[in-house]
Formats: C-alpha cells, sequence, structure tokens
C-alpha cells in the first residue's frame, strides 16, 4: 500500500494519534515522538515522489527527439543508514567530552585537596623558594628579612598546609642549597643552632662554610614557619644541601663557581612521618 500524499491526511492522522495519546494519559514525551515519526513518514513520502520512475528504454527502431533534453533526477537525501552513523559519531563525540570534563573535575578536586592519591603513585610537590621570587638572603648570611618572612606566612603556609592535607604528609623537610663561592667565617652553629632553633632571640648562626650556611639558612626558614598555628600539627626539619645539588636534582662536578643566584634556594618537601620512635 503506497502513502497517502494529501496533507489532510496526514493533519487527521496527527490529531486522532494527539487525541488517542491524551485518552490514555500519554506523556508530552511520547508524543513528540510520534509526532516526530510522522514527520518522517511525511519526508520519505516526498522522497518518492520527487524521485522519478525508471523510464523503460526506447524501442530500437525509435530515437529520442533531438529537441527533447535528458530527465535529470533531483538530488537525493542520505538514506537512513548514513543518517544514523552520523547521529552515532555525533553521540561518541559527547560521550568523549564528557570524560573530558570528569577528567578536569577530577583534576580541579585533586587541586584543591580531594582524597589522597593511592601510595606509591604520587609524590607531593617541591616547593621551591628562589631568589627570583624574594626569598633571598645576604651575602654569607642567613638572616630572614621582613619581606621574606612575610612571603613565608602568605604563601608558604597555606600551600605546606594544602600539601599535608591532600597527602597526608606532616612532616616537612626544610633543605638550604647555595652556590659554590667559598665561605670563609667563624662558625656559631654547634653553640647556637639548637637555642636559636628553640627560639632563643640572641642566637646567631655564623657558618663557616656552604654545608653550614645551607643548614643555618634551612634553620632560620624553619625557626619561621614554627611560629605559625596552621603548622602547629607539622614536624619541621632543617636540613643542608650544600653546594652540591644542582636544581635538577644531580651532582655538581664543582665547574660552577661563582655568584648564581639560581643554585640558591630554599626547597620544602613534604614526606609521611615514622612515628615508631
Amino acid at each position: 500500500m503506497g502513502f497517502d500524499r494529501h496533507p489532510s491526511s496526514y493533519a487527521v492522522t496527527v490529531k486522532r494519534v494527539q487525541r488517542n495519546a491524551q485518552a490514555f494519559g500519554a506523556s508530552a514525551l511520547e508524543i513528540m515522538l510520534v509526532v516526530t515519526f510522522l514527520i518522517l513518514l511525511l519526508l520519505l513520502a516526498y522522497v518518492s515522489s520527487v524521485m522519478p520512475s525508471q523510464a523503460a528504454p526506447p524501442p530500437e527502431d525509435e530515437t529520442p527527439p533531438e529537441s527533447q533534453s535528458p530527465v535529470k533526477p533531483n538530488p537525493t537525501p542520505q538514506d537512513m543508514a548514513s543518517l544514523q552513523r552520523q547521529l552515532d559519531s555525533a553521540l561518541a563525540k559527547v560521550s568523549d567530552q564528557d570524560r573530558v570534563i570528569e577528567g578536569l573535575e577530577d583534576q580541579i578536586e585533586d587541586a584543591l585537596g580531594g582524597e589522597d592519591p593511592p601510595d606509591g603513585h604520587q609524590w607531593p610537590p617541591i616547593i621551591r623558594l628562589d631568589e627570583a621570587d624574594g626569598y633571598s638572603f645576604e651575602t654569607n648570611s642567613s638572616e630572614v628579612r621582613l619581606d621574606f618572612e612575610n612571603l613565608l606566612h602568605a604563601q608558604v603556609v597555606p600551600e605546606i598546609v594544602k600539601i599535608g592535607a591532600r597527602f597526608g604528609t606532616y612532616t616537612v623537610e626544610i633543605v638550604g642549597h647555595t652556590d659554590e663561592r667559598p665561605v670563609f667565617s667563624a662558625s656559631t652553629l654547634d653553640e647556637e643552632l639548637l637555642p636559636f632553633l628553640n627560639g632563643d632571640p640572641d642566637a646567631a648562626l655564623v657558618a663557616a662554610d656552604n654545608a653550614g650556611l645551607g643548614f643555618a639558612r634551612a634553620a632560620a626558614v624553619a625557626q619561621i614557619l614554627s611560629e605559625s598555628q596552621a603548622l602547629r600539627e607539622f614536624r619541621l626539619i632543617p636540613l643542608s644541601g650544600a653546594q652540591i645539588v644542582l636544581r635538577n636534582g644531580t651532582i655538581s662536578d664543582g665547574s660552577t663557581s661563582g655568584d648564581l643566584p639560581g643554585r640558591r634556594r630554599i626547597e620544602i618537601r613534604l614526606r609521611r612521618s615514622d612515628n615508631s620512635t
């Protein structure tokens, strides 16, 4: 049975479907699906009406008049299979975008302090305090200037708290690194270091070499961080990298002596505490 191509018939059919849907309590979504299906039927009917039927070949003894131009069929739309492939491709792209969005949401959650990553999968990031960013000392000095101290409280303390909460790491290693220029002073670390870390205002740290200078600077930073109430649950440990560790973590070969601000830095590393002793 062919399609009824009279528009009035389709209007009657649509109205009948709507009345039936209302009678059976059909939802608006179901009505839309039925109407959409009828529209597709209309399109198919239209396509079949405009497509020329295959004409029988003329008899061998007859030739078409010269004035009669060949009939050019109207361009045909893509078939349903092609439309289905396009729909599947579009849905796949939407699904891929959803996965990308979910991945970005996970990264944002991690950056804001989400669940602790599984052990062995991630390491807490290193907080590096560079001279270029305002974390600088005078030559051969471990004294922390006021602007340096303000940066520690405003920027470093919140970063330590965030990393500690994310990774469950509450031991903070503060490592002082120097360049390779020699230091010529009489050390006071043996006598003054522990009093200094315990808050003695009269204790003054003077280093006799780069190993001592790196340690003194780390101790000075640790002493200031210990004043923050936000870090009262953290264990602060000053250490020295002296002049031997390059920024990439390798050992210097001793050929880069001189005034190198990039070598002078404080690195803060967080790790899990060992409470066995």
